[in-house]
């Protein structure tokens, strides 16, 4: 029988869980499928019939849930209890169990991947969440000096200070104020981002929740957030000329520790980051549906009439598709970015503009112009041009070359 894993979370379009568990699974040839359960907060109470289920063998659970499942669950590790939230869920014959998983992917990625060991050292933890304490926990443990704790909502910071404190550790609050966060950083050896800040698909993904003036050189910035691989915070971060670790290492860390707990089998590490680094810069180099659409129509054009195409990134890095008769080319043009169709055949480029290019306009609200030429669209909007061209250079690089 078929038994599944879930992924429990809301919103889950920027998770890479799915293809790196998969992987692992198949890698062993079990009978296994990680599925991805995306649940409102309205349906989360409904999950617990399915978790019992006896095709269920466990699940993984992600913002905003790592604190809400507990009264789903009928045991917890010792671990998982004390810091208060859960990311690994077994089901043993309808008994849940509730596991933290975060915590020891998180040290061992600091170590092994970060090179960094937290003895005696001082650490500023940005955010108080379900991911937070989970670091916390394996900071203070690991021996940290000091431990200083901001976060949006006070209360939260200061249940995590309390929890911490009770380890014999240095644990301060920050009181959101620059200069007492200035302070704390000028002095630290690591800083970790546990907020959401910079993730993808999130309303701050464009953001990092230090500016760089803000990062101190001498430390380790260390950013739990994996998708983007590079996030605003590390990006600032070697704009400074620290050093820096991204989330994946976490993520994957993590993870084989939740699939030992599953399938009593070592999991395959080197596979895991492979899937999970594939999977991230899949998307990464994916085009928008509207400029797939393009894509694949360049693309085609050959096999529908018999002509020559090429597909190729220019000298100037603009992305273009040749066929005879007819040219596409993604690029800048002066301080818009230009989608333009050069045609000799103008029923090719009325098929082109008519069929990808007006869906495009009316969805992104872009404004455009039309002569027997060519059709170019423009971006007045600066972050959706920044995006565009960042989407296009990945895809030039990573895929066209």
């Amino acid at each position: 029988m078929t038994r599944y894993v879930g992924l429990i979370g809301y919103p889950l379009g920027h998770s890479v869980s799915p293809p790196m568990q998969q992987a692992a699974f198949d890698h062993y040839r079990l009978d296994l499928r990680y599925e991805v359960w995306e649940t409102e907060p309205a349906q989360f109470d409904a999950l617990a019939e399915r978790l019992r289920h006896r095709s269920t063998l466990g699940a993984n659970v992600t913002v905003p849930y790592k604190e809400t499942v507990l009264p789903l669950l009928d045991s917890l590790d010792e671990l998982a209890r004390q810091i208060g939230a859960v990311n690994t869920v077994v089901n043993k014959e309808g008994k849940l169990s509730g596991y933290n998983t975060d915590a020891e992917g998180f040290l061992r990625a600091l170590r092994q991947e970060g090179g960094f060991e937290p003895r005696g050292k001082r650490v500023v933890l940005l955010g108080a969440g379900g991911v937070a304490k989970a670091a916390g926990f394996a900071l203070a443990r690991a021996g940290v000096k000091s431990l200083a704790i901001t976060d949006i909502v006070g209360e939260r910071a200061q249940g995590l200070t309390s929890s911490l404190r009770q380890l014999g550790v240095e644990v301060n609050v920050l009181d959101g104020e620059e200069e007492s966060l200035e302070a704390a950083l000028s002095n630290c050896d690591l800083v970790v981002n546990c907020t959401p800040v910079g993730m993808k698909h999130s309303p701050s993904e464009s953001q990092s929740p230090l500016e760089a003036k803000l990062i101190p050189k001498g430390a380790l910035i260390y950013d739990v957030v994996y998708n983007p691989i590079e996030t605003p915070l590390l990006l600032a971060a070697k704009s400074v000329g620290a050093r820096t670790l991204g989330g994946l290492a976490m993520l994957v860390y993590q993870g084989a520790a939740a699939f030992e707990l599953w399938t009593g089998k070592k999991a395959p590490i080197d596979i895991m980051f492979a899937a999970a680094k594939g999977a991230l810069m899949e998307r990464e180099t994916r085009l928008p549906e509207w400029l797939e659409a393009i894509y694949e129509l360049a693309k085609g054009v050959g096999v529908r009439t018999g002509l020559n195409t090429e597909v190729k990134v220019t000298k100037t890095g603009r992305l273009s598709f040749y066929a005879s008769g007819m040219n596409f080319a993604f690029g800048n043009c002066r301080e818009s970015l230009a989608i333009i169709i050069i045609s000799t055949n103008a029923e090719w480029a009325r098929r082109a503009r008519v069929a990808h290019l007006a869906d495009g306009i009316r969805k992104n609200g872009w404004w455009g112009r039309d002569d027997s030429a060519y059709w170019r669209i423009g971006v007045s909007d600066k972050k959706k041009l920044q995006e565009v061209e960042s989407i296009l250079a990945k895809v030039c690089q990573a895929r066209l070359q």
